[in-house]
């Protein structure tokens, strides 16, 4: 008994083993469709709309923002592995790739994010085809979007100014620059979007729209949010490209501004 005894008292001195650790398996992260956005800058600069308000200080009649659309971003939709353990859509758009950060955890800004490592073309391009980059949109974008879908940073962003490139050379993005400074029927804005992709309706376009500082009215167009099928970005803009996607928040007569004078601010 005593020799029992005494393997117990060895035996409790001895730490317990760890449970193995078990890794979690990485999601599926396939998905169903893309929304690219493109942003209206002279409207943004207008408005009280925030995500390019950054570069409002550089925008003049002349500037090239000032004429046509230009980048936001390319959004890959909710993973089909998230989508299946019961994420909505609503989250995911909330959180994107962050999600996989410790605790969630979003940054304070979009300079937080580090530095993208990008060819000289590339930054070139985006310096001067996304006015956003000024304030690190490009950086928030890849980062929330792109990342995290095992994007490599200078395909994504060639990939999306291409996809840019071919809306303003389509009919919608030059009847858009044609109406610079005028207020038009929201309508029109839909039935111009299908008439230029062959589409049967506008329900792949998404009109955002900001208001003017002390209004409330949503009638300043700000962007355009266009869902893609996934392999839309290949496709586009052939009618097999486009998937439906959300109604806009624009009022039913929409100002498609234009700067009048030069630059804002000091």
């Amino acid at each position: 008994m005593r020799r029992l005894a005494l393997l117990a008292v060895l035996l409790s001195a001895v730490p317990a083993l760890a449970a193995p650790r078990v890794r979690r398996k990485a999601p599926d992260m396939s998905f169903d469709r893309y929304v690219f956005a493109a942003i209206w800058q002279p409207g943004v600069c207008a408005s009280v709309e925030p995500v390019s308000a950054a570069a409002c200080g550089r925008l003049t009649p002349r500037s090239p923002e000032a004429r046509a659309w230009t980048l936001h971003g390319l959004w890959a939709d909710l993973p089909r592995g998230l989508a299946r353990e019961g994420m909505k859509k609503g989250t995911w758009y909330k959180y994107g790739c962050y999600w996989f950060r410790p605790g969630h955890e979003r940054p304070k800004t979009f300079c937080a994010d580090p530095p993208l490592r990008l060819s000289p073309a590339t930054a070139r391009a985006l310096d001067a085809e996304m006015p956003g980059r000024a304030g690190c949109l490009d950086r928030h974008e890849y980062n929330k979007h792109a990342r995290c879908y095992g994007f490599e940073p200078d395909p994504f962003f060639r990939g999306a100014l291409g996809l840019l490139h071919k809306l303003n050379a389509s009919r919608f993005g030059a009847y858009v620059a044609a109406r610079r400074g005028r207020t038009v029927a929201r309508a029109d804005l839909e039935k111009s979007f299908a008439e230029a992709f062959g589409l049967k309706d506008a329900s792949a376009l998404e009109l955002r729209c900001s208001s003017r500082p002390g209004s409330k009215d949503e009638d300043v167009l700000t962007q355009a949010w266009i869902t893609l099928s996934a392999d839309g970005p290949r496709l586009f803009p052939k009618p097999a490209a486009f998937r439906s996607g959300r109604g806009g928040n624009c009022a039913e007569r929409v100002l498609i501004a234009a700067p009048v004078s030069g630059p804002r601010g000091g």
